[in-house]
C-alpha cells in the first residue's frame, strides 16, 4: 500500500485545520521551506495540488501550525469534480468567498503572482464566471483553494499556446 501524505494546516482565526493530501514532493517542500533558517513568512504563498484534484495556495504568514502525517487515519481522497467553486479565505473572516471560473488561465496567473511574489502584485485578480474582475489584496489572503482540473486544464491550454507560437529567429 502506497503512502499518504497528509497536512494538517491550522490557519489564523479557523476552528478547523485544512486537510491535505498531497504527493511526497510537496510535503517535503513545505517542510524544507517552514524548517529554514530563513523567515518562512517572509517566503509570500505555498502552492501544491492535492491528491483530491484540488490546487491550494497558503499564506505562509497566516499559517499557526502544520501537523505533517502520512499513512495518517483518513480514508483515500475521492476525485472532486469541476463544478466546486474557488474558496478564498480571506483574514478575519469566518466563511470563504466562493467564485467561479471559466478561465482556467487566469486563476493560474492568479496563483502565480501570489507564488511569485505578493509585492509584485499586491491586488492579484483573476476573471469570474461572468467575465468581471475579482481583485484581492495578497496581504489579505489565507488560503485559496481551487478545483485542480482548472489548473490542469490552464496547464494545457498555455503549453498548447507555448507549441503553436512561432520560434524566434536565431541571431546570425
Amino acid at each position: 500500500m502506497e503512502k499518504s501524505y497528509s497536512l494538517l494546516v491550522f490557519i489564523r482565526a479557523r476552528a478547523q485545520p485544512f486537510h491535505f493530501i498531497v504527493d511526497k514532493g510537496d510535503y517535503n517542500r513545505l517542510s524544507n521551506i517552514l524548517g529554514s533558517s530563513d523567515d518562512a513568512g517572509s517566503r509570500g504563498f505555498f502552492w501544491c495540488d492535492t491528491c483530491n484534484g484540488k490546487s491550494v495556495i497558503i499564506n505562509l504568514e497566516a499559517i499557526q501550525a502544520v501537523r505533517f502525517l502520512w499513512d495518517g487515519p483518513f480514508g483515500a481522497p475521492e476525485q472532486e469534480i469541476r463544478g466546486e467553486p474557488i474558496e478564498i479565505y480571506l483574514r478575519g473572516r469566518v466563511e470563504p468567498i466562493n467564485a467561479d471560473t471559466d478561465s482556467p488561465e487566469s486563476i493560474h496567473d492568479f496563483f502565480s503572482q501570489l507564488e511569485l511574489d505578493p509585492k509584485v502584485f499586491p491586488f492579484p485578480n483573476f476573471i469570474d464566471s461572468d467575465g468581471e474582475d475579482v481583485y484581492v489584496n495578497s496581504s489579505e489572503i489565507d488560503l485559496v483553494i481551487a478545483p485542480g482540473e482548472l489548473m490542469e486544464e490552464a496547464t494545457r491550454l498555455l503549453q498548447k499556446e507555448l507549441e503553436e507560437r512561432p520560434l524566434a529567429p536565431k541571431p546570425a
